[in-house]
């Protein structure tokens, strides 16, 4: 079971997890003002975690329950863990986006992306 902070925020619906790029952030020397060949390491990229996926309840108000709640979460630091139990520590929800309206039909649904950091 996926949770964020102790809370299962996303398991009303399918949803996946995408790790953020891992190692280190770099440029090319050349674009830092310089006429060296080569690059430049600028350090680690911060810890990311897109969560995608389809948030479902039984009619508009447990609907509106769900999305509370992971409104609720925003700003919210602690551990994310997904389906697999993998667990990103001390992540900070950064960014909650709903991309469409509700949907009705035998579930009331919506399409959601959440936006995780290490911060």
């Amino acid at each position: 079971m996926s949770s964020f902070d102790g809370l299962d925020l996303f398991g009303s619906g399918p949803c996946t997890f995408t790790a953020g790029p891992r190692g280190s952030q770099w440029a090319r020397k050349i674009d830092l003002g310089t006429n060296d060949a080569g690059i430049h390491i600028l350090g680690a990229h911060t810890v990311s975690v897109e969560v995608r996926g389809r948030l479902t309840a039984a009619n508009a108000a447990a609907l509106k329950a769900v999305t509370d709640a992971l409104d609720a979460a925003a700003g919210n630091k602690g551990d994310l863990v997904d389906d697999t139990g993998r667990t990103w520590p001390d992540l900070t929800l950064i960014e909650i986006v709903y991309e469409a309206p509700p949907e009705s039909g035998r579930l009331w649904s919506i399409p959601y992306r959440a936006y995780f950091a290490g911060l």
